[in-house]
């Protein structure tokens, strides 16, 4: 249900008391006297990186140039937490008062939002030439019931950070590239044997990493057999399945192997920091299962900055469990640009978003931001090229990106994520086996998504 006019009163005073900023940035000056001024509202999240900013501000100007009576306005709303942002967000969005005309939206939560009301049906993007050369799969995590509602405007992969020097000293090729999961544990085991005091390989696992653990340390995994988390066919959540008992046996083997990272690491929420901005740059971690943003942390100027770490490094793609299909697999997030459903110029906030997603605009805020592009268009871009000329493991990354997945982030996989976390936490502390975390899954999804919507694999 969205908000009465009495209500709409409340809610712009809440949204003040939470900390919604207005007006940060207003680009453009609408031509005075106009009887057709129209201001459009962008929001999104701001925690004092002003690249996001940067991007929507040239798009604004250049949006005005040829809209002069349209003044794009920046309103962000400001958090370090992005579950707060998402709260936030919709609660804004809940309003024709309130409400943004442009929204920085997570690319996992556009179906939801659309089946909930939130944001607007964009069909006209099929006919933007930015949208037919993205790759498929960044059509279909931004569709909802074959229908598009927001504009991927960047991404991510997972892939595997190896330490050069480790591997020599554990007698591994310095070019590696795992052909199967059982390569990855033969050669953290190699790691173990050489040098005791590192930890061989850091695999997201448990509860207090969050999303990281189900998205990075299960899904990509997942993504290597022939199972997946929903069969969009019969429109159901698998329970189960042949791949769901390999992923479990490799996290089970991991942990009764002794290779992961200890509980005191991944049991701390800021984990994923400390590995790439302590342990790395000291060279104490043989393989790390990790984003593609890492190595941009080590660059000048960054957080962590360590040039040797370019070097120090090689990076490989993700296998499928026994290097079956195409031999490798991956899964993305990232981010998207969308319509509010409530937003008074949703033609306009269109349009200002095939403007802001041309190569030449978008090239320009990925390669600074350490985001990966979703179409051919950009990554190509001789400005996205320049930018990224000093990481060669993020150059590598991109190549990852034509053969991604991603999660079914609708109906109820928030809380499907949070108990495959639960799961894998239990298994790094050695309290389930494998066939216990598998009929734990069933029970939890079951529960999660009703009986009637769930299948289990059987091949």
């Amino acid at each position: 249900m969205f908000s009465t006019p009495k209500a709409r009163k409340n809610t712009a005073a809440l949204l003040a008391a939470l900390g919604v900023t207005t007006g940060i940035t207003a680009i453009g000056a609408a031509t005075a006297g106009a009887a057709s001024n129209v201001t459009l509202v962008f929001t999104s999240q701001y925690n004092g990186n002003n690249q996001l900013d940067n991007w929507i501000t040239a798009a604004g100007k250049q949006f005005h140039a040829t809209h002069p009576n349209v003044n794009v306005v920046i309103r962000n709303i400001v958090t370090t937490s992005e579950s707060t942002y998402y709260a936030k967000l919709d609660l804004a969005e809940r309003s024709s008062s309130t409400t943004p005309d442009i929204s920085y939206e997570d690319s996992f939560l556009v179906q939801s939002d659309a089946a909930a009301g939130y944001i607007r049906a964009l069909p006209q993007l099929t006919s933007d030439p930015e949208w037919k050369q993205q790759y498929s799969t960044f059509h279909n995590m931004t569709e909802y019931n074959g229908t598009p509602y927001a504009m991927m405007i960047e991404t991510d992969v997972q892939q595997l950070y190896y330490d050069k020097a480790l591997f020599k000293k554990a007698g591994l090729p310095t070019n590696w590239q795992p052909k199967s999961w059982a390569d990855i544990i033969t050669a953290a085991k190699a790691l173990k044997a050489a040098d005791s005091s590192i930890v061989p390989l850091w695999l997201y696992t448990g509860t207090p990493l969050g999303e990281a653990s189900s998205f990075r340390g299960f899904e990509v995994l997942l993504g290597g057999t022939k199972d997946w988390l929903y069969d969009g066919t019969a429109k159901k959540w698998e329970t189960g399945g042949p791949g769901f008992n390999a992923v479990f046996n490799f996290l089970a083997t991991v942990h009764a192997d002794g290779i992961e990272e200890g509980t005191s690491y991944w049991s701390n929420p800021n984990g994923g920091n400390t590995v790439a901005q302590q342990l790395m740059p000291a060279q104490q971690v043989g393989i790390d299962a990790d984003g593609s943003w890492v190595s941009t942390e080590w660059e000048p100027g960054a957080v962590k900055p360590w040039p040797q770490g370019f070097t120090a490094y090689g990076v490989a793609d993700w296998p499928t469990e026994n290097g079956q299909g195409a031999g490798v697999t991956n899964e993305s997030g990232g981010w998207s640009l969308a319509v509010p459903a409530k937003s008074p110029n949703a033609a306009l906030a269109l349009q200002f978003i095939e403007t802001a997603t041309s190569p030449a605009l978008l090239a320009g805020f990925d390669g600074i931001s350490g985001q990966l592009p979703v179409e051919p268009n950009v990554s190509s871009n001789p400005t996205f090229l320049n930018d990224i000329k000093g990481d060669p493991l993020f150059q590598k990354a991109t190549t990852y990106v034509a053969h991604t997945t991603y999660r079914p982030g609708f109906g109820p996989y928030t809380q499907i994520s949070a108990d495959i976390a639960q799961i894998t936490g239990e298994i790094s502390l050695g309290q389930a086996t494998a066939a216990q975390a598998e009929a734990q899954y069933a029970k939890d999804v079951t529960q999660a998504a009703g009986a009637g919507n769930t299948e289990k694999m059987s091949s």
